[in-house]
């Protein structure tokens, strides 16, 4: 099963990115990205799905492109990834 995951820049200050993120802006869970560490908190789950479904179909994707963002110093208005 291949799965998509759009992200979708919420906040972005100094220390922090928020993003949300999921397959549709309507019902998305949020993620936030310290700019300084590059710890990456899940916020909120996708609406509408148990955390661990969430994490399985949404989250997991979301946290590795967060990663690579914190990497690259690149924090783009929107964004996605695919497996």
């Amino acid at each position: 099963m291949g799965r998509f995951v759009k992200l979708w820049k919420s906040e972005e200050t100094e220390s922090l990115v928020v993003y949300n993120y999921g397959a549709e802006c309507e019902q998305a869970g949020q993620l936030v990205i310290s700019k300084s560490s590059g710890e990456i908190t899940i916020r909120q789950s996708v609406p509408g799905y148990a955390p661990q479904e969430s994490w399985f179909l949404y989250g997991m994707l979301a946290k590795h492109k967060a990663e690579r963002l914190f990497l690259e110093k690149q924090f783009p208005t929107e964004t996605s990834i695919g497996a």
